[in-house]
């Protein structure tokens, strides 16, 4: 059963046309004009999900979606935002403040006709005050349709750029507030009686006629211009038993939180794919990570609209998403024992995206009022899932392999198709040097790194074009110039959390050929590489230099030693090799 908790309020309209209301915070004491007419407007916040467009009230049961695949489990449980009758007023509920906005007409383009905000310092919405204008200002003073909407929970200023009798509807749709300088966003404190308080705007609106001396009741459904998502997650995989560093983001949360979410459709609020540049993100994990499971981690998420998708299961949901949607990134990190190495080190990882919506197939919208809560089991990590995160660009590595046209490998004399044997995992960021000498070579943590960096130069046979693992470990061979070599350092040891040289290891510096294929897969995501990016792979001749690969593609080498020249480091791996072992 559907249940409204109604809110009655009378409200008194002014009988003389064209008379306006400035006090923007009237006292009770202000006398009410001699002739009005009452008006009932009953205030609801329904207890249902609805989009924002609320074509129904008729509501629905709460609805559970579940779906399973050789990754995770996942069940979405849709729950109501509700305000019940004998709630303690919170961030939830609380309204401090509300404004009645009334626009003369319904259209994009309606008049501003009355403004006015209303006090409620103990958080309980109080009416006694508010005073609306009748709706006589047709032609010749004919009755017509106005618009009323409210909103709660404003500041002084939020709605000074709206002026009677100039500013329209559509100026009021352009109104909202930032998260620049607010860490609640996209909640926000309002100053109460001298104390802050945490607060959540809420609106609703409501077209109608009201005539000098009729009896009118209104009825407005305030609903909240945001979104709650509730997060637990668990494991039963044994392969985690050493990813005891988990973090947890909602990513890709707009910029901004409009104060009117009704009538907005898809895509809302940005559908300029350049401005989604501007999204940011929100951890809800510790900054050192926490260990599984993680349970009730919540947060609340300004309206986000995308366009549906045609159905299709979980496991290649992410990559069937609308560029800008909001998602969950789950991450768990191996890491290299505490006390061994300076800086911490992330020796394994493992990421998963998870694209929220009111379902777990078409729709990719965070809509305004809904309560989501998502429980998530992780169970493993394949390539196949969209939804696990690896950056495996293809085969690049290894030895050059001849096929035929059946594909099977036959000598080069009769191939008509040559690949490479092995396949590329690129670490999730740039690495850092962590190698300790006196005197420094380079600084702890730095990721703009030299090749070499001590000593007469010599490559140690690092020239391989295809085999970046080989050359790293020749690089690293040894512990009397190991840390001299700072680019592969910071992969073998930054990645690997490995303290000597000529140790077993699975991350590398990559080849050159290993760089240029990564690249080409990668050219989309170009914008959020570094400008520049060492290759393992120096020059056979003495010309004390190596090959690297810029942000744009070309190809070309650098000084090995120059501290006007460096360059960053990405670390590779062999993925199978890693999945084996699992």
């Amino acid at each position: 059963m559907i249940r409204k908790l109604i809110f009655s309020i009378c409200m008194m309209c002014l009988v003389l046309v064209g008379c306006t209301d400035d006090n923007l915070m009237p006292s009770p004491q202000t006398p009410l004009p001699a002739k009005t007419v009452p008006v009932r407007l009953n205030l609801s916040t329904e207890t249902y999900n609805t989009p924002p467009q609320g074509e129904t009230r008729a509501g629905r049961r709460n609805t559970v979606w579940s779906v399973s695949n050789k990754d995770m489990d996942i069940e979405l449980l849709e729950t109501p935002v509700t305000r019940g009758a004998a709630a303690a007023v919170d961030k939830e509920n609380a309204i401090y403040n509300y404004a009645v906005l009334q626009f003369k007409g319904t259209t994009e383009n309606a008049l501003l006709y009355g403004k006015a905000i209303y006090p409620c310092p103990d958080g309980v919405i109080k009416t006694a005050d508010v005073q609306l204008k009748p709706t006589n200002t047709g032609t010749g003073g004919t009755v017509i349709r106005h618009r009323f909407v409210v909103i709660t929970n404003v500041n002084n200023t939020d709605l000074n750029s709206l002026t009677e009798n100039n500013s329209t509807y559509s100026d009021l749709q352009k109104l909202n507030i930032l998260k620049t300088g607010n860490p609640k966003f996209p909640l926000r404190d309002l100053t109460v009686n001298g104390a802050s308080k945490e607060t959540m705007i809420m609106c609703g609106l409501a077209d109608a006629s009201i005539n000098i001396g009729e009896a009118k009741q209104l009825s407005i459904a305030l609903r909240r211009t945001v979104a709650k998502v509730t997060i637990n997650i668990t494991t039963d995989y044994a392969g985690f038993s050493e990813f005891k560093n988990w973090d947890l983001m909602v990513m890709s949360i707009p910029d901004k939180s409009y104060f009117n979410i009704l009538g907005r459709t898809a895509v809302f609020p940005a559908a300029d794919v350049e401005k989604y540049a501007a999204y940011g993100f929100n951890v809800l994990t510790s900054p050192d990570g926490e260990l599984l499971p993680l349970n009730g981690k919540s947060a609340y998420i300004p309206v986000n609209l995308q366009l549906s998708v045609a159905t299709s299961p979980q496991s290649p949901r992410r990559d069937n998403a609308p560029i800008g949607g909001t998602y969950l990134q789950i991450m768990g990190r191996e890491m290299v024992p505490s006390g061994v190495g300076p800086l911490p080190v992330v020796k394994d990882f493992v990421l998963y995206q998870i694209y929220l919506g009111s379902n777990l197939t078409t729709d990719f919208s965070v809509y305004p009022n809904y309560n989501l809560t998502y429980n998530i089991t992780l169970k493993g990590r394949s390539d196949e899932d969209s939804n696990m995160v690896r950056f495996i660009p293809g085969y690049f590595s290894g030895e050059l392999i001849a096929y035929d046209r059946n594909g099977n490998v036959v000598t080069a004399g009769s191939a008509v198709k040559w690949k490479y044997s092995k396949r590329l995992e690129a670490f999730f960021q740039d690495s850092k040097y962590t190698g300790q000498a006196q005197p420094p070579i380079e600084d702890l943590g730095r990721q703009d790194l030299r090749w070499q960096a001590n000593g007469p130069f010599n490559n140690r046979g690092a020239t391989s074009l295809t085999d970046g693992r080989a050359n790293t470990q020749k690089l690293q061979a040894q512990d009397g110039f190991y840390l001299n070599y700072p680019a592969a350092q910071a992969c073998y040891g930054g990645l690997n959390g490995l303290t000597n040289a000529g140790m077993l290891f699975d991350w590398y510096l990559p080849s050159v050929s290993e760089l240029i294929g990564t690249w080409i897969s990668s050219a989309s995501t170009a914008n959020q590489l570094s400008s520049g990016y060492w290759s393992s792979t120096a020059l056979k001749d003495n010309s004390q230099r190596a090959f690297i690969i810029t942000n744009e593609g070309e190809v070309k080498t650098a000084p090995v030693n120059s501290d006007t020249d460096r360059h960053y480091v990405r670390g590779f791996r062999n993925p199978d090799a890693v999945n084996a072992h699992q």
